[in-house]
């Protein structure tokens, strides 16, 4: 689905042209209305949202796959908001929201990112923050399945993992 016109769309037209409830639309966004680049991503979302639900996505668990880059973010998603500097629901860039989830661990925000965006997707991130912070102080990056950061998110995304399934 693609939106041309530089409008605002309403709830209800986004959810008669994708054919999603709007119930699950508003999940996605914020307010009464929704700009045509956040619909765009919202749409994508459904997309895979419908995809997963068909049982045709190759992770039953994940809804948006690892080639997306952008995500329409609502704040109110997660507990804790990280993103103090920025108070608006906006698209951003999903590794690096996932990033900054990871470097202050809640189980809550993290079973979030893991329930959108996969285990895979968020323990490889994980990964590359804790070895940059081991290579940061000249830690050698041997040295990270010891890390007790990096075990806390790992426990947590595999407790994640267990209540999803």
């Amino acid at each position: 689905m693609r939106f041309t016109k530089p409008k605002d769309i309403t709830f209800d037209e986004l959810a008669v042209t994708s054919g999603v409830s709007t119930r699950t639309i508003k999940r996605y966004a914020a307010g009464g209305n929704v700009t045509t680049v956040n619909a765009e991503a919202i749409s994508k979302a459904l997309n895979n949202i419908r995809r997963s639900r068909r049982g045709n996505h190759r992770d039953k668990n994940v809804l948006i796959p690892e080639t997306q880059k952008e995500f329409f973010f609502q704040i109110s998603m997660f507990r804790h908001n990280l993103f103090w500097s920025s108070p608006i629901d906006k698209v951003r860039n999903i590794d690096g929201v996932i990033s900054t989830y990871v470097k202050s661990p809640n189980l809550h925000d993290l079973h979030l990112l893991v329930r959108l965006f996969g285990s895979r997707r968020v323990l490889l991130i994980a990964k590359v923050v804790y070895q940059a912070v081991l290579e940061e102080f000249g830690i050698p990056k041997s040295k990270l399945p010891v890390l007790p950061e990096y075990q806390t998110v790992v426990r947590m995304v595999n407790y994640s993992m267990r209540t999803i399934q």
